[in-house]
């Protein structure tokens, strides 16, 4: 994944992507949460591709001027898990949320993914590669 294709996929998560027809759209992060029945593991695979774009974007969060295409993606994600009260979504957004922070505050991508990497058993770097 590349830049480009990472921006493409938090605006398919974000529910933001102009292609509403498609079906990355219809199964992204935010469109799936308004659904009454929520398919958990959908969701949580969508939040993996949500951390995972991130990560590919991180050396953007490093500039002094971020693109607002990729904050607007990430406020909708993060402001829709709002409305929710589930441990799993919670858990989630403070994922998010501490890697920005980090990231916005020059921490480094080793300490601004430590705790997901720990948590979910992932190398992103890894993943990187295979991807």
């Amino acid at each position: 994944m590349n830049k480009k294709e990472a921006i493409e996929e938090l605006l398919f998560q974000s529910s933001r992507h102009r292609d509403v027809d498609n079906i990355r759209w219809e199964k992204g992060f935010v469109e799936q949460l308004r659904y009454s029945n929520l398919d958990i593991l959908l969701l949580e695979e969508n939040f993996h591709m949500i951390v995972f774009s991130i990560y590919i974007l991180r050396n953007e969060f490093e500039k002094e001027k971020i693109t607002k295409e990729i904050l607007s993606c990430l406020f909708s994600i993060i402001f829709k898990l709002d409305d929710y009260k589930e441990k799993e979504l919670l858990k989630w957004k403070k994922h998010i949320n501490a890697i920005l922070f980090m990231l916005l505050d020059g921490c480094g991508e080793d300490v601004a993914f430590e705790l997901y990497e720990k948590e979910f058993n992932s190398n992103l770097n890894k993943k990187k590669k295979h991807i």
